[in-house]
């Protein structure tokens, strides 16, 4: 398994859309708004590509550093992240390549379909985003459940507390989640074995009562 960072100025569009369709926030983000504050019509992909090379122009922004920072930072736990992964989703297939896109935009959205994801070029914690992005692509490839979107979604995000549990030391910080999911984040953290893995925390969890109860109060 292998990531890959990228920029293209191209692929700005697509995560401006979605991230502004998010399910976890209902207001546009920040960058967008400065799109628009510029006058850039946000819903045409051409100017907001043109817009975002005459930023990273303007400001001087080097994408190729960034990715060179990134890519070393990444490549010193990839092999240990990838070990995890696999594990805790029963993965045995190991030829799986994916794209870390680099964006300007705060907010970072990803693709199931297309295996990629969004990094902000200005990540305090890349490392920490890369795997909390990539336990989502694997969440959507490997638990498929018989729920509404914004439940999935509420499993998903609370998934990620398994960052917290499983790849500290591999990561810059612990992954804090959205406020909306807390109480979900603890009662995961509360029931999960270490090394357990996914699958069976998945089945666990949705024959407990309590939990399809939390997860329905914030779904």
């Amino acid at each position: 398994m292998h990531l890959e960072f990228r920029y293209e100025a191209e692929k700005e569009f697509l995560n401006l859309q979605a991230g502004n369709k998010s399910h976890n926030r209902s207001h546009p983000s920040d960058f967008s708004k400065k799109l628009e504050e510029l006058g850039v019509d946000i819903n045409s992909e051409t100017t907001v590509t043109a817009a975002c090379r005459k930023i990273i122009a303007e400001e001087g922004i080097s994408a190729e550093e960034k990715i060179r920072l990134f890519s070393g930072g990444w490549r010193a736990v990839e092999q240990d992240v990838f070990e995890r992964l696999t594990k805790l989703f029963e993965v045995e297939n190991d030829d799986m390549e994916f794209i870390c896109y680099l964006s300007l935009n705060e907010r970072c959205s990803y693709n199931t379909q297309e295996g990629y994801f969004f990094l902000n070029l200005f990540s305090a914690e890349p490392n920490m985003v890369c795997v909390h992005e990539l336990l989502h692509l694997f969440t959507h490839k490997y638990i498929k459940l018989d729920i509404s979107s914004q439940q999935y979604n509420s499993y998903k995000e609370s998934l990620t507390e398994l960052l917290n549990l499983e790849f500290r030391g591999l990561v810059e910080r612990d992954d804090r989640g959205y406020s909306q999911h807390q109480e979900l984040r603890k009662y995961l953290a509360e029931k999960y074995t270490k090394g357990s893995g996914v699958i069976k925390l998945t089945k666990q969890l949705f024959a407990d009562d309590t939990f399809l109860r939390l997860l329905k109060s914030v779904s």
